[in-house]
């Protein structure tokens, strides 16, 4: 399951990004690669979920009934990186 490996990525990027908070570069590096790794989990997710009956509605009424869900699906989370 893709899902699960994405899960120990995004995991492995947290910690660095807690370990390198007074290093700015650093800290946007892992940043960058902890948002991408969650976003590939609602992407493997989608598509595990499209190859079920309703899958695509459960995975839809599930994203839109988590705020924070909704931030790494939308794209927007990539103008919220080139902010920080």
């Amino acid at each position: 399951m893709d899902e699960k490996k994405k899960l120990g990525e995004a995991k492995y990027f947290f910690k660095l990004m807690s370990r390198n908070k007074k290093n700015k570069e650093k800290f946007l590096y892992n940043v960058s690669a902890f948002l991408t790794a969650a976003r590939s989990i609602l992407q493997y997710s989608l598509e595990e979920a499209k190859n079920k009956s309703n899958g695509q509605f459960w995975y839809d009424n599930y994203i839109s009934r988590n705020i924070i869900l909704q931030f790494f699906k939308k794209s927007e989370m990539l103008t919220y990186m080139k902010n920080l």
